[in-house]
């Protein structure tokens, strides 16, 4: 799974134009912590690592067009999950509140807290929007 992730990653930053490109540089990997005891195994899953997140986002924001850094943003859900700090500064990257919401909706099934919840949805202007932003956020609250 994480070759094919990785391969997927370089075919689109291929595809974007970069010459060569270290995967790892940018997705970053996913803090796990595994626990054993008991009956019952569990881990612990963190947000992706404060400085890959940096990485990410420069990426993400040196990207040219929306369409390309919702696909960034995208291929990086497949193996990396998000505080919702690091999904309002993913949010801060875009202007209109359309392509906002499109990257919450991709966020969402990996957005591991809500705890800044009021923050997401108040980075959108109208009521509608920022109900449409609850909506969603409340989905992934119901799981």
């Amino acid at each position: 799974m994480k070759n094919l992730r990785n391969f997927m990653i370089l075919m689109l930053m291929l595809a974007l134009g970069a010459s060569s490109v270290n995967a790892q540089d940018w997705a970053g990997s996913v803090e796990r912590v595994e626990y054993r005891g008991g009956d019952r195994d569990y881990r612990e899953i963190r947000p992706m690592r404060g400085s890959d997140f940096q990485k990410f986002l420069r990426y993400v924001k040196d990207t040219s067009f929306d369409k390309n850094k919702l696909q960034l943003i995208e291929i990086a859900t497949f193996g990396s999950y998000f505080s919702s700090e690091q999904c309002y500064e993913i949010l801060s990257l875009f202007s209109f509140s359309d392509k906002k919401l499109e990257v919450l909706r991709i966020i969402e099934p990996v957005l591991l807290d809500f705890r800044k919840a009021e923050e997401i949805i108040s980075s959108f202007s109208f009521s509608s929007e920022r109900e449409k932003a609850a909506a969603i956020l409340l989905h992934g609250r119901r799981r």
